[in-house]
C-alpha cells in the first residue's frame, strides 16, 4: 500500500476543481484512511462529513479517534483541521479512488442497472465468472450486490444496493490484492445520481430494463429524472450490453452513441444474442441462447419463469467478455441466488411460502405472473412492507399490482426509517383498495405471516409471497439498523407450527 500525504490530495483536489479552501496544521502528515464512518476511523485518515443525517457530533468522535482532517462542503465551526470543497460526493470519490490507488486498473469491471433482475443477473454472472477462473485456475470473482459483498478478502451483508464511493474503492483494492481478476457491481439509479461511481470506467455495463421506480422527494422527482439517471451508466463503460426488448433500447443506443462496441440482447430477431423456446419443464426452465456463430441449449433450476430474463443478462455480459457460451450453462444449471424464490412447502401441500426480493411494481408483475402459470388456481397472497422516506411511487405500483392480482395483500413493516408506520399503511391500503383488493394492516412481520396462514380460501391451494427481505436479518427505524430475524426464520418458525397440526398427505 502507498500512502500519501494530505498535500497530495489538496493538489488533487485543486486539480479536480474541488478546493475551495483549507486550515490544515500539518500539511506533511500522512494519509492512512479515508472514511465517513465516524464508526470506522482509522489514525491520520480523512473524516468526510456528509448526508441529510450527518451530526457534528460524528466529527467529534471522528477527532478523538485520531482523524487527520476533515472534509465538508461548509466550515464546520469549533472543529479542527479542515478541508472544504464544493461537492462533497464528487470529493469522497475522488479521494477515495487515489488513497486505494485506483485498483480498476487491476480488474476486469462489470456493472448491472436496472429496475427489476439486476440483482440475480449479478449473482448469475458471478456464478459463470467462477466457472471460467476455476476453468483457468485462477481465483474466483469479487462481487458488490444487494444481498452480498465478497472482496476476496472479506465477507459482509450490504446495506445499500451500491455502497458509497469509498466503500467501493476498497472493496475493489481488496480483490485485486486477493488476485481476483474481475468485479462485478450492483449499479442503483441513487449511485449514478449521486456520484458513488464517480471515476469509475467499467469493461461492461448492462442496462437490464426500465419500469418506475424510486420516484419520490428524497429520490427521483420524476421518472425522466429516474431514466436518464440510469442511462449514465454508459458514461462510465467501455462496452455495453442493451435489452433491445426494452421500450427505451432507442434511448439506451442513442446515449452510446456508437460511442464503443455494444451487444444488444433480447427475444427480438434483432438481438445479436437471442433468448427462445423459454419453457418451464419438471427438472426446471428450458430456452436456447443464439448468436451469430453458435447456438446453446440452457436450464436453469431456480425457480420463476422469469429467472430465463435474468440468466440472459448475465449471459449477454459473459458474451460480450469473450466467455463461451458452453461455461454459461455449466454455470447457471444449479444457479441459485441468495434471498430469490426460496421455496418452502408445507407437509400437506397445501401451503407454499415464496421468500422473494421483488420491491417495485415491475417485479410484482412478472412475479405474479410466474407464480400464476406456475400455480395454477392456487390462491395468492401477498405480504409486502413499504420503505420509509422513499420510494412513495412503489405504493402506488405495488398496491394497484397486488390489489389486482392476489386475492389477499398484508400490509407489513420494513424499514420505516423516520415515517410513521402507520401513514405508510394507510397510504399502501388506499391503492389496494382503490381496484378492490381485500386487505390487513399488520405490523410485525411474524404476526403478519401467521395471519396469512390463517385465511381460508377453501380447497384451493395457499401461495403466500413474503416479499422485500429476502435474507435480510435487520430493520431500519429512525437512522440506526436493528437486529430482526429474518423472513425465512419466521417462516421455517410458522411452518413447523403449521405441519404439527395438519396431516402430511
Amino acid at each position: 500500500m502507498i500512502y500519501y500525504q494530505l498535500s497530495d490530495y489538496l493538489k488533487l483536489l485543486e486539480d479536480s476543481s474541488l478546493l475551495c479552501s483549507y486550515e490544515l496544521s500539518d500539511k506533511t502528515k500522512t494519509v492512512r484512511g479515508v472514511s465517513f464512518d465516524s464508526r470506522d476511523i482509522p489514525e491520520d485518515c480523512i473524516f468526510i462529513a456528509k448526508g441529510l443525517h450527518f451530526k457534528a457530533e460524528y466529527l467529534d468522535i471522528a477527532f478523538e479517534k485520531g482523524a487527520a482532517c476533515y472534509v465538508a462542503d461548509h466550515v464546520i465551526e469549533g472543529r479542527g483541521d479542515r478541508i472544504i470543497v464544493s461537492d462533497v460526493r464528487a470529493a469522497m470519490s475522488v479521494l477515495a479512488r487515489f488513497f486505494y490507488n485506483d485498483p480498476q486498473t487491476e480488474l476486469q469491471t462489470f456493472a448491472i442497472t436496472g429496475t427489476k433482475g439486476k440483482t440475480t443477473s449479478s449473482a448469475f454472472l458471478r456464478r459463470i465468472l467462477d466457472f471460467d477462473a476455476k476453468d483457468h485456475g485462477k481465483p474466483g470473482c469479487a462481487i458488490s450486490c444487494s444481498v452480498d459483498i465478497w472482496d476476496g478478502k472479506t465477507w459482509t451483508e450490504p446495506i445499500n444496493t451500491t455502497p458509497e464511493a469509498p466503500d467501493i474503492w476498497k472493496y475493489m483494492a481488496n480483490a485485486a490484492e486477493s488476485h481476483a481478476e474481475r468485479f462485478v457491481l450492483e449499479v442503483s439509479s441513487q449511485a449514478l445520481k449521486y456520484g458513488r461511481v464517480s471515476g469509475m470506467t467499467f469493461d461492461f455495463a448492462c442496462f437490464t430494463n426500465v419500469g418506475f421506480d424510486h420516484i419520490g422527494p428524497a429520490e427521483h422527482t420524476d421518472f425522466e429524472d429516474y431514466l436518464n439517471s440510469k442511462l449514465t451508466i454508459f458514461d462510465h463503460c467501455r462496452h455495453a450490453c442493451v435489452n433491445i426488448d426494452d421500450a427505451y433500447a432507442g434511448r439506451m443506443l442513442e446515449k452510446i452513441n456508437s460511442r464503443y462496441p455494444v451487444v444488444t440482447f433480447g427475444t427480438s430477431e434483432k438481438a445479436e444474442l437471442r433468448m427462445t423456446g423459454v419453457k418451464r419443464l419438471e427438472d426446471g426452465i428450458h430456452f436456447t441462447i443464439t448468436t451469430p456463430q453458435e447456438s446453446c441449449e440452457m436450464l436453469i433450476t431456480m425457480p420463476g419463469l422469469f429467472n430465463a430474463s435474468n440468466a440472459l443478462y448475465a449471459i449477454a455480459m459473459a458474451y460480450s467478455a469473450g466467455i463461451p457460451l458452453d461455461t454459461c450453462r455449466r454455470a447457471l444449471e444449479e444457479a441459485r441466488v441468495k434471498g430469490r424464490m426460496l421455496s418452502y412447502p408445507s407437509k400437506d401441500g397445501q401451503v407454499t411460502v415464496i421468500i422473494d426480493y421483488a420491491h417495485n411494481g415491475m417485479s410484482f408483475e412478472t412475479l405474479f405472473g410466474s407464480l400464476e402459470l406456475e400455480y395454477p388456481g392456487a390462491a395468492l397472497v401477498a405480504i409486502y412492507g413499504w420503505h420509509g422516506n422513499k420510494g412513495q411511487n412503489r405504493r402506488h405500483d405495488i398496491g394497484v399490482v397486488t390489489g389486482a392480482r392476489a386475492d389477499f395483500t398484508i400490509i407489513t413493516e420494513k424499514d420505516s426509517a423516520d415515517e410513521a408506520f402507520e401513514d405508510i399503511a394507510a397510504d399502501a391500503a388506499q391503492w389496494i383498495a382503490s381496484v378492490g383488493g381485500k386487505y390487513a394492516i399488520v405490523k410485525d412481520r411474524e404476526d403478519a405471516l401467521r395471519y396469512a396462514f390463517g385465511l381460508d380460501f377453501g380447497e384451493r391451494r395457499k401461495i403466500i409471497i413474503f416479499a422485500g427481505r429476502g435474507e435480510e436479518d435487520w430493520q431500519k427505524w429512525g437512522n440506526t439498523y436493528y437486529k430482526y430475524q429474518s423472513d425465512p426464520e419466521i417462516t421455517e418458525k410458522l411452518l413447523s407450527e403449521y405441519n404439527s397440526t395438519h396431516t402430511e398427505k
